[in-house]
C-alpha cells in the first residue's frame, strides 16, 4: 500500500507539472553524452598512440643518421663526455688545441629528449632502455622488461598502457630497437649481433591535454542542447502524457484492487 501511494504521488506530480518530455529529454541527453564521452576517449588512447609513435620514427631517423655518419664531435664546453662510452678517440685534440667528445646515438638522443622535456609545458616524454643498459638512467623497470623480453621472443607490435605519472595520466607506447650494423660501433662488446633486439624506446604522451582538446567542444554543445530543450518542452501541451498517465494509475489502481482481496 506504502508503495502503490508513493508512485501514485510521483506519477501526480510528474502529471501535474508534464515533467514526463523533461525525464526523456534528460535521458537522451545522457544517452547521447556517455556514447560521445566512450567513443572520444577511445579516440584519445589512438590519437596519443599515434603522437607517441610520430616521436619514435622520428627518433629512429635522426638516431640512424648519427650511426651512419659514426657519430658527431661537440666541443667538450658544449657536451659533456659521455661516461658510458667506451671507444677509441673518444676525444679528440684539433691542431689549435680545441677539444671535441664523440657524441654517439644514443647519447644524442639523449640530450634531445631531455630538451624537449625542458622547453614544452606538455612534453611527450621519451626513453631509451634495454635489458643491457650501459646507463643506470636507461635501466627498464618491470612494465619495460616484459615488453622487451616480448620483443626478444619475436614480438614486433608495439606495446602500449596508460599510466600515471606525478598525478598526470600518460599513455605509454614502446618500439622495439633493431642491432643494426652501424650500432656495433658502440655495442659489439655486449655481444650483439646484426639483427637482435638491442633494447626499446618508449614515449608517453600527455592524455589529459588530448582529451580536453576533445571533449570541451563537445560538452558545451551537449550543454547548449540539454537546455534549449528544457526550455522548449514547458510548452508543449499536456494531451500525449495525459493518456500515458491515466493508463498508469489504472493498472496501478487496479492492482492495489487486487491485493486488498
Amino acid at each position: 500500500m506504502a508503495n502503490t501511494c508513493l508512485v501514485n504521488v510521483m506519477l501526480k506530480f510528474i502529471r501535474k507539472y508534464n515533467l514526463l518530455p523533461l525525464i526523456g529529454w534528460t535521458f537522451a541527453i545522457l544517452l547521447i553524452l556517455g556514447w560521445t564521452i566512450y567513443r572520444h576517449h577511445k579516440e584519445t588512447l589512438y590519437d596519443a598512440e599515434n603522437e607517441a609513435r610520430n616521436y619514435f620514427k622520428l627518433n629512429l631517423h635522426y638516431r640512424a643518421w648519427n650511426a651512419r655518419i659514426g657519430g658527431v664531435y661537440a666541443p667538450v664546453d658544449k657536451v659533456e663526455p659521455n661516461p658510458h662510452l667506451v671507444v677509441p678517440e673518444r676525444e679528440i685534440t684539433t691542431t689549435t688545441g680545441r677539444r671535441f667528445t664523440l657524441v654517439n646515438p644514443a647519447y644524442m638522443t639523449r640530450m634531445v629528449f631531455d630538451a624537449i622535456k625542458a622547453d614544452s609545458g606538455n612534453p611527450v616524454i621519451s626513453k631509451l632502455t634495454s635489458l643491457k643498459a650501459l646507463n643506470p638512467a636507461n635501466v627498464p623497470d618491470s612494465w619495460e622488461r616484459t615488453a622487451l623480453l616480448a620483443f626478444q621472443r619475436g614480438r614486433t607490435d608495439d606495446l602500449s598502457e596508460v599510466v600515471t605519472l606525478n598525478g598526470v595520466r600518460y599513455l605509454r607506447l614502446i618500439s622495439r630497437f633493431v642491432t643494426e650494423p652501424s650500432c656495433l660501433k658502440c655495442h659489439a662488446s655486449q655481444g650483439y649481433k646484426v639483427g637482435d633486439v638491442r633494447g626499446g624506446s618508449v614515449s608517453r604522451s600527455r592524455l589529459f591535454r588530448i582529451f580536453n582538446q576533445n571533449e570541451k567542444p563537445q560538452a558545451i554543445l551537449s550543454g547548449d542542447i540539454f537546455c534549449s530543450g528544457w526550455q522548449a518542452v514547458p510548452v508543449l501541451p499536456h494531451t500525449p502524457a495525459d493518456g500515458l498517465f491515466r493508463k498508469t494509475h489504472s493498472a496501478t489502481v487496479s492492482r492495489d484492487s487486487v491485493l486488498s482481496l
